[in-house]
Order: C-alpha cells, then sequence, then structure tokens
C-alpha cells in the first residue's frame, strides 16, 4: 500500500494527491487536513490542522529546533493528528508514504520507521530542515522535468530524485471543451487572469491596451484602475477557460503551470511571495526555457504581455507515461523503495552511487 500526504497550504498539494490516486486506485490512502473535494472512490484520512488554538507554550521561550519548520509545543491537536496518521499506516500496512510536503512529517516518518518519498519543491531549499528531509528520505520526487532543474542543486539530490515531468489533472481528458458561456461573443481576444487558493497579490491591469476583453478567475484580487475587467471568482473547473484563452496571467506554482503548460498555453508568469522564494525560482527558468514570460523583467504587465505574443519556442511534452512506469516499479517492488530503487539504478546505471555531503551541524 501507498501513502500520500498533501500538505493543506495551497490547492496544489491535493490536486497532485488526486492525480496519483487517480493512478493507483484502491493501493493508495491519502493524509490531509485540507476541506478539498476529491474524487469519490479515493480512501482520505482527514487530520486535524496544525493551525495554534493558545494552548501552547510560549514560542519565544520554546522555539522550535533548528532542524524543524514548524514545531510548537503542548498543542494536543498536533499529536492527535500525528497519532491517527501512524495508526492509519499500521492498520493499512503502509510501506511507502510519499510526503507533499513537510519536513516535520518527514522526521515523524523517519523516526517511525517508515520510508518515505519526500516532493521537491523550487526555491532556495538549502537550508538544515529540508536538507534533513532530503537526506531521510528513500528517493524524492520533482513534479516537473529535469530541464526546470537549478543548476544550483547539488549533484546528490539531483541523484536521489525521480523526475516524473509537468503532472496535471487535465492529462485524462484530452477532449475538447466547449467555450465557457460566461466568454461573452466579443471580436477581441481574451485574455485570462488566474488566481489561487494560496494568497494572491493584487494585478494592476492598466497597462494593457483596449484590445483584450480581460476576464479573472479564483479567489484572488485585481487591481483595475482602467481596464474593464469581468471578476468571474472561483469556477468548477479552470480547463475550458484556459483552453479559450488567448493570453493568460497567472502565478507560478507548480500545479498552475502544470495546467496551463499541459493545455499547450504560455503564460505571463507573477511570481506570489512564497517561503523559499519558490515562485521566483520557477518564474525565471520558465523564461529561461521560452515556457513561459517572467512579469519581473517587464516595467509593467503589458509590455510583459505584448512579449508573450512573440514567444515562439517549443513548449513540453505531456504524458502519463513516466508515472505510470513509476507505478508499475512500485508494484512490482511490492511498494518497498529499496527494492524500487534498485530497479531504478538498473535501468538508470548512472546514478547507481547516491552518495551525499555530510551536513554541517549548528554550533550550539
Amino acid at each position: 500500500m501507498l501513502g500520500y500526504y498533501a500538505h493543506s497550504h495551497g490547492s496544489g498539494h491535493c490536486n497532485y494527491a488526486n492525480l496519483f490516486g487517480r493512478i493507483f486506485g484502491k493501493s493508495i490512502t491519502i493524509f490531509t487536513d485540507r476541506a478539498h473535494v476529491f474524487d469519490s472512490d479515493l480512501e482520505v484520512v482527514l487530520l486535524e490542522n496544525e493551525d495554534p488554538d493558545g494552548s501552547e507554550f510560549d514560542r519565544d521561550t520554546y522555539s522550535e529546533p533548528r532542524a524543524l519548520h514548524y514545531a510548537p509545543v503542548n498543542i494536543s491537536k498536533i499529536t492527535r493528528r500525528n497519532q491517527l496518521l501512524l495508526h492509519h499506516i499500521v492498520e493499512k500496512n503502509i510501506a511507502l508514504l510519499i510526503i507533499d510536503v513537510s519536513v516535520e512529517m518527514a522526521m515523524l516518518a523517519r523516526v517511525s520507521s517508515i520510508s518515505y518519498a519526500y516532493v521537491r519543491l523550487h526555491g532556495d531549499r538549502n537550508d538544515l530542515p529540508h536538507l534533513n528531509a532530503y537526506e531521510g528520505a528513500s528517493f524524492l520526487l520533482a513534479y516537473f522535468p529535469k530541464e526546470l532543474e537549478p543548476e544550483s542543486t547539488p549533484p546528490w539530490i539531483k541523484k536521489k530524485t525521480i523526475y516524473l515531468g509537468f503532472l496535471s489533472r487535465f492529462m485524462f481528458d484530452n477532449g475538447e471543451t466547449a467555450r465557457p458561456k460566461e466568454f461573452r461573443n466579443d471580436t477581441r481576444p481574451i485574455l485570462l487572469h488566474i488566481s489561487g487558493f494560496g494568497g494572491t497579490q493584487s494585478v494592476d491591469f492598466s497597462s494593457l491596451s483596449g484590445s483584450y476583453t480581460i476576464y479573472s478567475i479564483g479567489p484572488g484580487r485585481i487591481q483595475d484602475r482602467s481596464s474593464k475587467v469581468t471578476h468571474l471568482g472561483v469556477v468548477a473547473c479552470t480547463r475550458a477557460f484556459i483552453a479559450h484563452a488567448d493570453a493568460i496571467v497567472a502565478a507560478c506554482g507548480s500545479n498552475t503551470v502544470a495546467e496551463i503548460l499541459s493545455l499547450g498555453k504560455r503564460f505571463v508568469a507573477i511570481p506570489e511571495l512564497r517561503p523559499y522564494r519558490e515562485q521566483n525560482h520557477m518564474a525565471k527558468i520558465l523564461d529561461t526555457l521560452g515556457w513561459a514570460i517572467d512579469r519581473t523583467k517587464y516595467a509593467n504587465l503589458g509590455d510583459a504581455v505584448e512579449a508573450l505574443e512573440k514567444c515562439k519556442d517549443r513548449l513540453p511534452h505531456f504524458s502519463l507515461s513516466s508515472i505510470s512506469a513509476f507505478k508499475d516499479r512500485l508494484e512490482r517492488s511490492g511498494y518497498r523503495a529499496d527494492k524500487f530503487m534498485e530497479s531504478h539504478r538498473k535501468i538508470h546505471p548512472k546514478r547507481k552511487q547516491l552518495q551525499q555531503v555530510p551536513l554541517r551541524w549548528p554550533n550550539y
């Protein structure tokens, strides 16, 4: 059996968990504290959240050890959620836990003698907690193609990473989508702004010419000074809106990037403020590859959209083959990470040695 822990910040982690559920079916159990709408046939264990509730010890006096990001003391619901997760792992005989993402969950798994695979995100993640999580993992997973790997990534992390390529829920549906009724019969091209649930900065559309009809979907805010923007709010599915847009402006979290590119669209990437400068790194690499335009390189949004119109580079290929092959090899190994990695090294002999550099521990 396979377990999947999905972090609650933003919707992307749960979207990936749902995608894995479609691939692995009854062989997977999802753990999360986010009230996400998963496919009805998936087994989901809803955990209590980790938010402070006033019972915790003073955070200044009992601050986190340097190897962890968030570990308050005396919040009983965190103890209960860990107990519930471990109970289900033992009861369902889960042999491998995919952690997307949480350094604390990684440490809990390792000290509980549970094999885990850790999902890597972009950004400046060479801090001690992340390196600990990477070192303790049986292997690492990247939901992006190897072309997006920053040059600064240490070699031992690259060698330990299984690259599954971009993953999108739209990969399961290749049929045509009808034009959304919300898109009025306007002769002008449509510019679509997509905001996410992880927090979205206000976007100023005033620099855009009047050549576009502008729509905005999602829970985020817009800053409409001169352009007429129709804010549609949260929609049931973004696929038809993306497919029928002529230009797209969006943040560049991994999930959003995958969904837009999987439909053969480029976009203007507006990096959101995220820990570890995750989206800044993503926007820069996407721009270098010609798959998106990094908004921060231009004086205003209008200039960035104009650059987007001239972008002609080839887009990445999307396929379920990588994750299907990943599933097949996991099943053949009985979900044992050691046997899975043995088979992986036979397929990729250059990755045989997973030598790691020693960490520099802090002086106390």
